[in-house]
């Protein structure tokens, strides 16, 4: 007999290496994958932790209000831009067709800018005011002015006359536009310049607005306020010191001509209400007040308002105009500014959000609006954003100076709306004026 043994097939071996080969990488991998997971788990974990703390300090739900308001308030900026963008062609149409048509009317209630008269009775009114002097040196000086005054005049004859032509094409665009607005709510700017402009909003009353103190609420619900905001002088106290600056007055002495920061009234509507509590608190006639704080700034003004602050700080300009809660800010991140409530008065207008007329989102809107004067929001605004919540329920801030020990002005805030235009037209010519020296 003979005994047959057979070799192992080498491939055979072959196979189990590689198959042992392969189960080792794969082993590997798996480790690696593991640690790789261990190491998600672990920043997850952490994340966890993190949040728990978060949640266990302050609460869910007011956790949840918080994020949702800090979202909102660093935003604004870049929703009022977007709004703005949106809007721009509907309020600039707007403002110019209904600028066209007040033109002669605003003229005549601005008595400055006199391109009525220009048209209507051509240069024979210089003539019969320059017959009228009562001695050579009266009609030299009258002269010199009208000479001025001409110029400036027959250039805003020719923009007038631009305008009246373009109206029609203006009136047509609006017509089309205003049907389909670009957006829901404006949020931002004083209220009067809500009011100014109230054909573009509907009124709405947001849930809440019982609790609203009475000087912040809107009769007719066509805005809705979001804080208060106080006026406020600022200055360099490298440059000056405390007692130079007390008072709105003080914005007038020579010693302050050309240091003075103010941005342009008809984009800032903190400027605008500047204007308006400065006249009040020195009881001065428009045209009177316009002139002589025109000339103090030497016809130069600043494009916005974030300017004024930063000229302040800079040093470029040694004083400025404000408003309480962009001071308080500034300051408080250690800028060299230092803040002044007027003696003499100032005003505390509030800004808000109106809903746009013809809202393809009003539901929305209004849910915004009731958001922006909700009790959480409030309260959280007046804590982390130095601004005044608008509600009576809300103890104020120890952070800033009880409202009512802040002398204030009564603030007219339907004279301010229905005379934007003409004291802006006012304003102006004087800054012009002072400009072309």
């Amino acid at each position: 007999m003979f005994l047959v043994v057979e070799p192992v097939c080498a491939a055979t071996i072959s196979d189990l290496q590689k198959q042992q080969e392969e189960i080792e990488r794969q082993k590997q991998e798996a480790e690696q994958k593991k640690k790789q997971e261990q190491q998600r788990l672990n920043e997850a974990s952490g994340k966890v932790n993190n949040i728990q703390g978060n949640v266990d300090a302050v609460g869910a739900e007011i956790e949840e209000v918080d994020n949702e308001l800090v979202e909102v308030l660093a935003s604004i900026d870049m929703i009022q831009e977007e709004l703005a963008a949106k809007e721009e062609a509907i309020e600039e149409t707007t403002a110019e067709y209904e600028a066209a048509r007040a033109t002669e009317q605003a003229q005549y209630d601005a008595m400055k800018v006199r391109i009525k008269y220009l048209y209507e009775k051509g240069d024979t009114t210089y003539l019969q005011l320059l017959f009228e002097s009562h001695s050579i040196g009266e009609a030299i000086n009258k002269t010199e002015y009208f000479e001025k005054l001409y110029d400036y005049d027959r250039k805003l004859l020719e923009e007038y006359q631009q305008a009246r032509q373009e109206v029609e094409a203006l009136k047509e665009q609006l017509e089309n536009e205003k049907d389909s607005p670009a957006a829901d709510l404006m949020f931002g700017g004083g209220v009067e310049s809500l009011e100014a402009n109230a054909n573009l909003f509907t009124p709405y009353h947001a849930e809440g607005s019982d609790s609203i103190l009475p000087q912040y609420r809107s009769a007719d619900g066509l805005w809705t306020p979001f804080s208060a905001l106080p006026l406020v002088l600022i200055y360099n106290p490298k440059l000056l010191s405390a007692q130079d600056l007390t008072s709105w007055a003080d914005l007038l002495k020579p010693e302050l001509r050309g240091r003075i920061a103010f941005a342009d009234p008809a984009v800032s509507g903190s400027s605008y209400t500047a204007l308006v509590t400065m006249l009040e608190a020195l009881h001065l006639d428009t045209d009177e007040g316009l002139q002589a704080f025109a000339l103090n700034l030497e016809g130069r003004q600043l494009s916005a308002s974030g300017d004024v602050l930063s000229a302040v700080a800079a040093g470029e300009s040694w004083v400025g105009i404000t408003l309480e809660e962009t001071a308080s800010r500034r300051i408080a991140a250690g800028e060299q500014l230092a803040m002044v409530y007027p003696a003499d008065g100032t005003s505390c207008v509030s800004d808000g959000s109106a809903i746009v007329a013809g809202a393809r989102h009003p539901d929305n809107a209004r849910l915004f609006a009731d958001f922006t004067v909700s009790r959480d929001v409030q309260s959280l605004m007046q804590e982390q954003f130095c601004r005044r919540s608008v509600r009576s329920d809300i103890v104020p801030t120890a952070a800033l100076p009880v409202l009512d020990t802040i002398p204030q002005v009564t603030y007219d805030l339907s004279w301010a709306s229905t005379h934007r235009d003409s004291l802006l037209m006012s304003w102006e010519f004087y800054l012009g004026s002072e400009a072309e020296k």
